[in-house]
């Protein structure tokens, strides 16, 4: 029981700073041409593996980005209409038996855009589950299918954070 408690305080800790190293030395420019959005490269694809870290604040606006921004009168959110459970990798799996965890909980929590198609993307890292765990929720976001966010009755992309659970009890 006491490793079981000392593995995952090791485990929270190794994931915060492995996040906070990512953050520090991928810093996201502006964009000037298409919004952010707009772009699906392999970086930030569904097969790109761990996802960007997510910038600190965003500048949205419907008039500058296309995104509504942090005024939301008016706005009805996306609603999810299909959401694939998210596996466990291969590396969480060997590290859970490795340390014969019988309890084990984390949270990988991911910001994206909602698109007016109801399709996510720009998928980024807000908070790191760690041991490849990250990877696995952004391959299943991406699989993600919305309503999308309607303002004066129409569709409009909005950017939202989803957590993605896993659990072993």
């Amino acid at each position: 029981m006491r490793k079981a408690g000392w593995a995952l305080a090791l485990l929270a800790l190794l994931a915060g700073s492995a996040w906070a190293q990512q953050e520090a030395t991928a810093p996201r420019q502006a964009q000037t041409t298409a919004p952010a959005f707009a772009r699906s490269t392999p970086a930030t694809g569904p097969d790109a593996g761990v996802p960007p870290a997510c910038p600190a604040q965003y500048e949205d606006s419907i008039a500058t980005n296309g995104i509504v921004g942090k005024d939301l009168t008016g706005v009805k959110p996306p609603k999810a209409k299909f959401m694939p459970a998210a596996q466990f990798s291969d590396e969480a799996r060997k590290e859970i038996k490795k340390q014969h965890i019988k309890n084990f909980e984390a949270i990988s929590l991911l910001g994206l855009i909602v698109d007016s198609n109801g399709n996510p993307q720009d998928v980024c890292l807000k908070k790191s589950a760690g041991y490849g765990l990250d990877a696995q929720a952004a391959k299943t976001v991406w699989q993600y299918r919305f309503e999308p966010a309607v303002k004066d009755g129409k569709p409009v992309a909005v950017r939202i954070a989803i957590e993605v659970n896993f659990r072993i009890y």
